[in-house]
């Protein structure tokens, strides 16, 4: 090789590495002005909602890039389900544990009584959406767009997360569940966590599993029906899409590389991360409830 075939390699090289780390300095978190919010829920670009610290609830106007405030008082809001022939729903519960469904531009109160709600995938037949939720009691309830009832009723249950079309559960034990759609019926999974985050349209499955003084991250292995861990650790994890998100315990934000299972981190000091399934990004809130939007020009 002769010093100018060299030296043309070395050019080419550095200009690789340039471009590279511009592209992800590039790449940042965005504050969307005026918008101080406690909760998001991101489904498609058209269906972002938020309530604030007073249980305000607020849409996210792409047009304008602003939230707008809509009537009603809720504690927890879902949003989800949604693809090409159907728009997401939007769910929510409010202080006295009644829940409601956005429709045709209002709120519709829904029988039963819930503390928290999931909407992911739906399907089909009466579950256009799987809607699901947790009652006082820890028992988990399916929603049956048919009867306009809630069905299923287990017990025991902390938390459901219904998201893409997967619905995954941990038990007031810490045990790990997954519903299985066709005994109708959920199934121990091994290990125990705190939270699940999943991917949407069929994807990964990820856990976090306590380990003082942090926490241990795992993904479902469907073919071995087990975990395997992934390097590094977070307080909370999001997934959406083929996206998988963190905050660690500094409070700094993380995004996973899928392929060679390391981290890449951003400036800035987070609360939380909320990764969309049906296409409206990822969002973040930090501890003065201020906004953002993940930006890749």
């Amino acid at each position: 090789m002769t010093c100018t075939q060299t030296l043309s390699r070395a050019v080419l090289t550095g200009m690789i590495l340039l471009l590279a780390s511009q592209s992800v300095r590039a790449q940042h978190m965005q504050q969307i002005p005026g918008a101080t919010l406690s909760q998001l829920a991101v489904g498609s670009p058209w269906n972002i909602w938020g309530l604030n610290s007073a249980h305000q609830i607020f849409r996210f106007n792409p047009g304008s890039h602003t939230f707008t405030q809509v009537s009603g008082l809720l504690v927890q809001i879902a949003v989800g389900g949604g693809n090409m022939q159907q728009p997401d729903a939007i769910w929510g519960v409010n202080s006295n544990q009644q829940i409601f469904q956005f429709s045709s531009g209002s709120w519709v109160q829904v029988s039963g009584l819930l503390t928290s709600i999931s909407v992911g995938t739906g399907h089909g037949g009466c579950y256009p959406y799987e809607v699901w939720g947790v009652n006082s009691s820890h028992q988990a309830w399916r929603f049956n767009n048919c009867t306009g009832k809630w069905e299923v009723g287990v017990s025991g249950f902390g938390s459901v997360t219904s998201s893409g079309a997967e619905v995954w559960a941990i038990g007031t034990n810490g045990n790990v569940y997954r519903f299985n759609f066709s005994t109708l019926a959920f199934e121990q999974m091994p290990s125990t966590m705190y939270q699940i985050a999943i991917a949407g349209g069929g994807g990964a499955v990820f856990g976090l599993h306590t380990a003082f003084p942090n926490s241990i991250i795992y993904e479902f292995n469907v073919g071995t029906q087990n975990w395997f861990q992934v390097p590094g650790s977070v307080r909370t994890l999001s997934a959406g899409g083929n996206e998988v998100w963190g905050i660690n315990r500094n409070n700094v934000l993380l995004k996973l590389s899928p392929t060679s299972q390391t981290w890449t981190s951003f400036p800035g000091s987070y609360s939380q991360v909320i990764v969309g399934n049906g296409g409206g990004g990822v969002w973040t809130i930090d501890f003065s409830g201020n906004v953002y939007t993940f930006v890749t020009p």
